[in-house]
């Protein structure tokens, strides 16, 4: 269920402390588009179920030809930091992103493998196609106009799991003109007098119009993986035998932890496999939270390394 809608209904000072009475609306069910978009802070659903590791990476293609440029990258990646999704950024990811990103969309597999090397816990992968389509002298200025397609897909390389495919279309921009309150403001948004900056407002246009969509979409695909336990491999170097049933009894006391199986316990180290509701960060806090003298000494997707402090 969620919280729908709050309002306080008494406040009372006390002891230094300020304690609030609040009247709430519960909804049962899952999180639907409305909660999504109009009233949920994408930082709550973070508290939730944790925030993903999130790579663009997305090939263009200006006038038939593949671009050297990356509007549609730099206009998905800032449309998702608007709203405040955290988006991951490398030096190697933009070098890797420059040699790969034309054979990525299409190819799960590929996606899958791109994906894991930067530790994506979703890709969104796709090519964007922008066109020339027609000029147009207004009041004496020649304007170029681009049309513009972006296809999408968003992966989960851990499973492959495809949370999006779609297609978004920039579409008539003469139609859009005319159905606009401000015909002027549209024409800023879409054309413009070189080829270059017509094809780059074009490809802004659709993707900020794509944008309500993508980042539901998304953010719900995520949140319903999450809802759903995840198995993670957890060793710990130099524990003593005696302590490796206190160890697992603080393990299965962490809320969302299922199951604890014991796959291989040597003098040199044991390994257990972790079954958890939630992502790998928030599972690793609660963790590492736990009054037991052990530090962190690696980490890989599904994968935490640990040594026991004596």
């Amino acid at each position: 269920g969620y919280v729908e809608n709050w309002k306080i209904t008494g406040r009372k000072e006390e002891g230094g402390m300020l304690n609030l009475t609040v009247e709430t609306q519960v909804r049962q069910g899952e999180l639907n588009k409305a909660l999504f978009l109009e009233g949920l802070d994408v930082e709550v659903l973070y508290d939730w179920v944790g925030a993903p590791r999130i790579v663009v990476a997305v090939a263009e293609h200006i006038d038939d030809a593949p671009a050297l440029t990356s509007f549609a990258q730099a206009e998905i990646e800032s449309v998702l930091l608007s709203r405040g999704v955290h988006v991951f950024s490398s030096a190697d990811l933009e070098k890797a992103r420059g040699r790969e990103a034309q054979k990525l969309f299409g190819s799960v597999e590929l996606a899958k493998q791109f994906g894991m090397r930067f530790g994506a816990d979703i890709l969104i992968t796709g090519k964007c196609l922008a066109n020339f389509s027609r000029t147009v002298t207004i009041e004496g200025v020649p304007l170029h106009f681009y049309s513009t397609v972006v296809q999408l897909q968003v992966i989960q390389p851990s499973t492959g799991r495809i949370y999006l495919s779609e297609t978004y279309e920039s579409g008539d921009f003469l139609q859009k003109m005319q159905d606009a309150d401000d015909p002027g403001a549209i024409l800023d948004d879409i054309s413009a007098q070189g080829k270059r900056d017509a094809a780059h407002r074009s490809i802004r246009y659709t993707v900020k119009q794509a944008a309500r969509d993508l980042v539901f979409k998304m953010m719900k695909g995520w949140y319903e993986s999450n809802g759903k336990p995840q198995r993670y491999e957890l060793a710990m170097g130099g524990i003593p035998a005696s302590s490796v049933e206190t160890f697992e009894t603080g393990l299965r006391a962490i809320p969302g932890v299922q199951t604890v199986r014991r796959k291989d316990s040597t003098e040199a180290s044991t390994l257990w496999e972790v079954s958890y509701e939630g992502v790998q960060d928030v599972f690793r806090g609660k963790l590492e939270s736990l009054w037991l003298p052990f530090e962190r000494v690696g980490e890989e997707p599904s994968k935490l390394f640990y040594r026991w402090q004596s």
